[in-house]
């Protein structure tokens, strides 16, 4: 392939490429930059360069100086376990031991800052102290993602082979289990608001006309708000793992099954035998899309809970939100980075065993 067809080629992608860099690429380079400074409490615009010093406050310095420490460690056994060594095969090697040579001096550069730092510390009186109210957020989110990966994505899964056998009203009930993900969060969170209220709420007034008064209560209050908010973000979410899990089930052939029962399979074997090996890609698939939907979730607290009673239904993102309205542009900014990092860790933690049960 000469040049004037490459050049062709690339110029069929450069469009999407150039809007992948403006919405994605550049954003996120921003943002790293951004977290590096601490902007001025009366103007935004005005950043003065703080360092690592939002994370140090997130994590504590001693976490801090740690998590640099492990980084450093992996990038130089990454590099000397050779992991570009598909570059080197598809003859770019000196690419390869650029890239090589560059990882193992990242993770010296790490190693070296967090011995320097870990030396200034030790001669000062730095309490442990991270910052508590960032983390809790953190578990709120992670509370809510365990509600979604077994309640939400287990009704989806038994929803889904119900319909996968209804061979007359299976396209109605597609639309109605789908309808729920089309409508938007902020209007399902308005909508339970009103329903879910302790007075006159809708909910507590349906209970009591047919003689359930006594489980009446304050379902936003601040014993019941974040259950109420995870049991809401399931019932609005699981038409995505339904569609889904539909898909996959649609794609098993029906030989396999009718084999099975000519063998003497019951309905258990078959199951276990057939429909779960041959779902697992699909079963991952879903538990990843719930990780990463579920921990930035926003609109559904802002419209149903507003973050309240005291903070008690604050999630991750919503926190990064507050902290961004509050003017603290680059802690809310390191805030996003590290909730990044975490989701992308689980994902590829994800696909890393979803390869080793397929292989």
């Amino acid at each position: 392939m000469n040049k004037k067809e490459q050049l062709i080629n690339f110029s069929f992608v450069a469009p999407a490429l150039a809007i992948f860099s403006f919405f994605y690429i550049i954003p996120f380079f921003y943002t790293f930059w951004l977290s590096l400074h601490k902007a001025s409490p009366t103007n935004v615009l005005d950043l003065n360069f703080v360092g690592a010093q939002n994370f140090k406050d997130i994590f504590s310095p001693q976490i801090f100086i740690v998590l640099v420490a492990v980084v450093g460690i992996f990038l130089i056994l990454f590099a000397l376990k050779n992991k570009f060594q598909k570059l080197s095969l598809n003859n770019k090697k000196g690419l390869a031991q650029t890239l090589q040579f560059a990882t193992i001096a990242i993770g010296g550069a790490c190693l070296i800052y967090a011995a320097t730092t870990f030396i200034t510390i030790s001669r000062q009186a730095i309490d442990f102290n991270p910052d508590l109210q960032w983390w809790n957020s953190v578990r709120r989110s992670f509370y809510i993602t365990l509600w979604g990966l077994t309640f939400q994505n287990c009704l989806a899964f038994i929803l889904a082979l119900g319909v996968d056998r209804a061979t007359r009203t299976g396209k109605l009930y597609r639309v109605i289990f789908f309808l729920l993900p089309v409508l938007g969060e902020v209007i399902i969170g308005l909508l339970l608001r009103i329903m879910l209220s302790h007075y006159p709420g809708v909910f507590n007034h349906l209970l009591e006309n047919i003689g359930l008064g006594q489980w009446a209560q304050n379902w936003l209050g601040k014993d019941m708000a974040l259950a109420t908010l995870a049991v809401s973000h399931c019932w609005r979410g699981f038409g995505y793992g339904f569609i889904i899990l539909l898909a996959g089930l649609q794609t098993i052939p029906e030989q396999l099954y009718e084999a099975a029962r000519i063998d003497g399979a019951n309905a258990w074997h078959r199951f276990t035998k057939i429909t779960v090996p041959m779902l697992v890609p699909i079963i991952f698939l879903v538990i990843i899309l719930t990780i990463l939907g579920t921990v930035q979730i926003i609109g559904l607290p802002m419209a149903l809970t507003r973050g309240g009673p005291a903070g008690k239904t604050t999630v991750s993102v919503l926190r990064i939100f507050y902290d961004l309205n509050n003017s603290h542009v680059g802690y809310a900014s390191a805030e996003g980075l590290i909730l990044g990092l975490i989701l992308v860790t689980l994902s590829f933690g994800m696909l890393k065993i979803s390869k080793k049960m397929k292989s």
